[in-house]
């Protein structure tokens, strides 16, 4: 089906199912626990409100991004956490993750929502207005190595709304996890960067479209083959 025959909407209690099933695809052999995390922050009541998107194409939904609550210490502002992101391996390089993000931060904004945070790849996330979230003063849940800040991110949806808050952001319960903010994540991060410079591409983690969902992935010992595939086309 042609991709401008898809349609982005607010996902229903009805999706679930089919919501679970492309992070399934999407992270391959994590996809049982990527899932497993999107399920439980769906039912966290400390994630309200939450916003869940989806791309469908006729019946079948191809990709979906989660939006969480966040709460800045000493702030009382609206905002939100983008955690996972997926697009199922069959219509991945289509360019539906970029729309999908795209439309989704237009429906937040419309909504109230003045900040959104994601823990990303910084090369993909700033297409979408995404900058470095430390150096503006908003902590991550967790410690943050310096070499890799400029993985956490922030997005005003509202003028003014970064220049009028800082504090550390804090998530929902299911998110607010340290096995997800550690190590394991920055030592794959500098794989995948060390490659991507090269517009090369780390096999085995294709499927991966949000930061956050990197700690689960094994971490390449050595320098994988190049598929001469540009990191950022995975995750349109």
């Amino acid at each position: 089906m042609n991709p401008s025959e898809t349609a982005v909407r607010l996902a229903t209690a009805e999706d679930r199912d089919q919501i679970l099933a492309v992070h399934r695809d999407a992270f391959c052999e994590e996809g049982v626990v990527i899932s497993s995390l999107v399920a439980e922050m769906l039912d966290d009541p400390t994630a309200e409100p939450i916003h869940s998107f989806v791309a469908e194409q006729g019946d079948e939904i191809v990709a979906h991004v989660l939006f969480t609550a966040v709460q800045i210490e000493t702030c009382e502002v609206s905002a939100q956490i983008l955690a996972p992101l997926a697009v199922s391996s069959g219509h991945q390089k289509s360019g539906l993750g970029t729309r999908l993000v795209n439309e989704a931060l237009t429906q937040l904004e419309s909504q109230g929502v003045v900040l959104v945070f994601v823990l990303g790849y910084p090369d993909y996330y700033s297409r979408f207005g995404f900058a470095p979230a430390g150096i503006q003063g908003f902590d991550a849940p967790y410690p943050i190595l310096p070499k890799n800040a400029d993985a956490w991110m922030v997005k005003e949806l509202k003028p003014g709304a970064i220049e009028n808050n800082q504090g550390t952001v804090r998530c929902c319960t299911a998110l607010d996890q340290p096995q997800y903010w550690q190590e394991c994540t920055w030592r794959l991060f500098e794989a995948l960067r060390w490659e991507t410079d090269q517009n090369e591409f780390v096999q085995n983690c294709e499927s991966a479209v949000c930061w956050l969902c990197f700690s689960f992935l094994p971490v390449p010992q050595e320098r994988p083959t190049s598929t001469g595939t540009n990191y950022t086309e995975i995750l349109e």
